[in-house]
């Protein structure tokens, strides 16, 4: 029988090894999140232009071994600061000891507030953005998510991703103008089902 220490020892060992795996999880999505950045996903298919030129800021970015060939680029994270949100901030530092753990490097710029994120999302100077959304009666209703964040109407706005996709904007429609709940229902979960694949967020 173990003693109440031991106990408490393999208890402890067993949530580090859990938050490792999260985080090597998280960090490993991350990373296809920028492989997909950088062309080889094709989320964004109506944003070309983005696409190239998120591939010259890697190029431009990557770490170089001593042949002279790109091993790494270096990921550029945009964030809140510990005093505008601290558990985004923790969020972010756990995704970043992940990225370490993989051999990426990682260049992080905290913001003081929303209107700052704003500015410095909206310009889409990142390959990683930690941002959260407080939870009120009228997300409840799932396009209020669905929409503007990630639709092609948004990303001059609030849709900080850059993600456009003609498949999603017409489920989008669809969501939107149903009036059967089942079938609509039905088109939600599509809408997800297409998110988790392309990935254009990751929920945390």
């Amino acid at each position: 029988m173990l003693s109440w220490t031991e106990s408490r020892r393999h208890t402890e060992a067993a949530r580090r090894g859990r938050r490792r795996a999260v985080v090597l999880g998280l960090a490993a999505m991350a990373l296809a999140l920028l492989v997909a950045a950088c062309g080889g996903g094709g989320s964004s298919e109506d944003a070309p232009d983005q696409a190239d030129s998120n591939q010259d800021a890697v190029n431009q970015d990557a770490v170089v071994d001593g042949g002279g060939g790109s091993v790494m680029p270096t990921v550029r994270i945009l964030g809140p600061s510990p005093a505008y949100d601290p558990n985004q901030n923790e969020a972010m530092k756990v995704v970043m000891e992940g990225m370490a753990e993989l051999g990426m490097e990682t260049e992080v710029e905290t913001v003081p507030d929303f209107p700052a994120f704003d500015d410095v999302a909206s310009a889409r100077d990142y390959d990683l953005a930690f941002a959260g959304y407080v939870g009120t009666m009228l997300r409840l209703e799932p396009t209020e998510l669905l929409g503007a964040p990630l639709s092609c109407a948004g990303v001059d706005s609030t849709n900080y991703s850059g993600y456009c996709k003609q498949e999603y904007e017409k489920l989008l429609q669809q969501a939107n103008t149903a009036s059967d709940a089942d079938k609509r229902h039905s088109v939600v979960d599509q809408m997800q089902q297409m998110l988790a694949a392309d990935l254009p967020m990751i929920v945390m």
